[in-house]
């Protein structure tokens, strides 16, 4: 007899004859693996009956609700790659597990991703999410091929958006810093004071240095003489920066609050100490807390607006104000190629006296 497919409540089946022998086979998945049985007859519409009996069994019908982790977990161990598996094994833990790792893998709908795009994109861009859409597909794509649902879900592709680093304009800027001071005005408790003075530093210092944040907590105080600071990282190259007066005054204003509180720190200390006198650690959460008390509330957790926009504030101001672009490079440990791409935000009106 000729082969025929199943496709029978998402289980798929193979129904065919064996050159070499008399009876009709079955082959059906289950639970991932490829199991073969005889039909013990001859007689195609006999076989076609047991067949229909086999795949409709119970049995057969379980796989359809295996969940979510279960195939993924299969899919994986299909994966001859080290380096793919553990990136695959990384977004699963972070990103999917949290939210279907208990659903069965048919509740896996076009909404339900959906949903989770819609999510994720209020933290991280499309283009990631994008990214993690990757991994979800191919399982899905394993789910299917292994007959455990009927139908593959479509995984719309986000609309990507263009690379451009977000900067704070200075009437932004200005009302950031007026909005920091308000909040440590009106701080009551000596922690919520501490906290915010230290935030308030912080971003002051990244306007002024151009640096990215990590940079900055890698500045000690004994890397530091009168203008000048030396890096003990960086995500480009360790290098020596610039520090500007306003930057010095950050500096004298930090040991001030250390000692008004209390913190103990010498000089091997980073610049930048919690109140425990240890290195600090993430000011998302604090910043965020700022920028919702402002008129940029509405851009927080949409990635646009970050610590990060102070740099690029920084050296977009100074590219318009004429500084070189050897010097911006040497300072903020960046490429021209960088500040062409991503930072100079540059207009024709702001050129035209050069231009003539």
């Amino acid at each position: 007899m000729n082969e025929i497919i199943y496709n029978i409540d998402g289980v798929k089946a193979r129904i065919y004859n064996r050159t070499d022998a008399k009876n009709i086979y079955l082959q059906v998945y289950i639970n991932g693996e490829r199991t073969k049985k005889t039909l013990g007859t001859a007689d195609r519409k006999i076989a076609l009956f047991n067949a229909f009996q086999i795949i409709t069994n119970q049995t057969y019908k379980d796989n359809h609700t295996l969940k979510f982790k279960d195939v993924a977990t299969q899919f994986l161990k299909t994966m001859p790659n080290k380096k793919t598996k553990k990136t695959y094994e990384d977004t699963l833990n972070s990103v999917f597990y949290p939210v279907f790792k208990h659903k069965k893998i048919n509740e896996i709908t076009e909404q339900v991703i959906y949903a989770l795009q819609m999510e994720k994109v209020q933290t991280v861009l499309p283009q990631t999410v994008n990214k993690y859409m990757v991994v979800l597909k191919q399982i899905l794509k394993y789910a299917y091929k292994m007959g455990y649902i009927n139908k593959l879900p479509e995984v719309e592709k986000l609309k990507e958006v263009k690379n451009a680093r977000g900067f704070f304009t200075e009437k932004q800027t200005d009302e950031i810093f007026m909005v920091a001071k308000k909040r440590i005005d009106e701080s009551k408790h000596p922690i919520t004071k501490y906290s915010r003075t230290l935030l308030f530093l912080f971003i002051n210092f990244l306007y002024e240095t151009g640096l990215r944040e990590d940079e900055v907590k890698s500045i000690k105080f004994n890397t530091v003489e009168k203008d000048i600071a030396g890096l003990t990282r960086s995500k480009t190259n360790v290098r020596d920066i610039f520090l500007t007066d306003n930057a010095q005054n950050i500096i004298e204003g930090l040991k001030r609050l250390y000692q008004a509180n209390g913190v103990k720190f010498n000089d091997n200390s980073y610049l930048f100490l919690n109140r425990r006198g240890n290195p600090i650690g993430s000011l998302k959460k604090g910043f965020n807390s700022l920028l919702l008390e402002t008129s940029m509330r509405d851009k927080v957790g949409k990635n646009i607006f970050t610590q990060y926009s102070f740099r690029h504030c920084y050296i977009t101001e100074k590219t318009n104000a004429g500084v070189s672009a050897t010097a911006i490079k040497l300072q903020c440990g960046t490429s021209t190629r960088m500040l062409e791409k991503h930072y100079i935000h540059t207009n024709i009106h702001q050129v035209k006296d050069q231009l003539k």
